[in-house]
């Protein structure tokens, strides 16, 4: 059977790389977020280290980060997707053997290494179904001392209106997503992580410019707003409100020791 994400993304691919991987989305989430987590794999992540994102789509936000961390280092960009147009994609930008297909939350997926960084843009509040799937796999893809960063909507913004909007809106699955509460999550999953940084952000750029997609805004239109409404973010970004701000960047440490780090069903090719 297939499942319900996977549906909605093979249906949605084209509009949802139109939007989001246009010029405005790009400078947005560069300026938000992007130049941040590029900065931790410099930091933390060595030169013949990997990074994976989860939920990759056509792996956009791992180009970005190429070209802002430096081409000329050696890290491995690998990416994951349950969409198979959204993979097919990915494989396009960066090849087939950095691609790790299948839906995360499933026991059944297997990587051919550990990941010093996983990283997962909007994908989490997709798997909610689920989450114990998802961690339980990230434990086991994770180095020790690796760090699990996250962008997700923040569930502490407005989330009657949110969750309403995602039943009535068929552009959502209402069923298998749910904004995410950033300390509830670290509660429930994070016992073997370090809760390192947890930042708010965004504002009407956030929905306006990153997720034009949904509220249907031509894209000749967005270009008029983009660079004033992400100027704003930023700006209002700053004061951390945790209930007005509708998303978070989040990253965890992993203190699982190395003499017991979990290898068991990483396939090795």
């Amino acid at each position: 059977m297939t499942n319900p994400q996977e549906s909605l993304f093979n249906r949605l691919h084209e509009k949802y790389g139109d939007h989001y991987d246009d010029s405005e989305s790009r400078n947005y989430r560069i300026d938000l977020y992007l130049s941040d987590i590029a900065k931790l794999i410099r930091e933390q992540v060595p030169p013949d280290g990997a990074v994976l994102e989860i939920a990759s789509g056509t792996g956009v936000n791992l180009s970005i980060l190429k070209d802002l961390v430096g081409r000329q280092n050696s890290i491995e960009w690998w990416g994951n997707d349950i969409s198979t147009e959204m993979q097919a994609a990915f494989v396009r930008n960066h090849g087939s053997q950095f691609l790790v297909s299948g839906d995360m939350t499933q026991q059944s997926v297997n990587v051919p290494r550990l990941f010093n960084l996983i990283l997962i843009i909007g994908g989490v509040h997709h798997m909610t179904n689920d989450l114990d799937g998802l961690f339980r796999n990230i434990k086991r893809f994770i180095t020790p001392a690796g760090l699990l960063v996250f962008v997700e909507p923040n569930a502490l913004f407005l989330n009657s209106i949110r969750k309403l909007w995602y039943r009535f809106d068929s552009r959502f699955d209402s069923i298998n997503e749910s904004a995410i509460n950033p300390f509830a999550i670290h509660e429930m999953y994070g016992s073997s992580f370090k809760s390192e940084r947890i930042t708010f952000f965004g504002g009407p750029g956030f929905f306006l410019v990153q997720n034009s997609m949904i509220f249907g805004i031509p894209k000749i239109i967005k270009r008029l707003y983009s660079k004033s409404l992400t100027q704003f973010d930023l700006w209002y970004s700053r004061y951390q409100f945790r209930r007005g701000l509708p998303a978070f960047f989040t990253v965890w440490k992993n203190q699982q020791a190395e003499s017991t780090t979990r290898w068991n069903n990483i396939t090795i090719e």
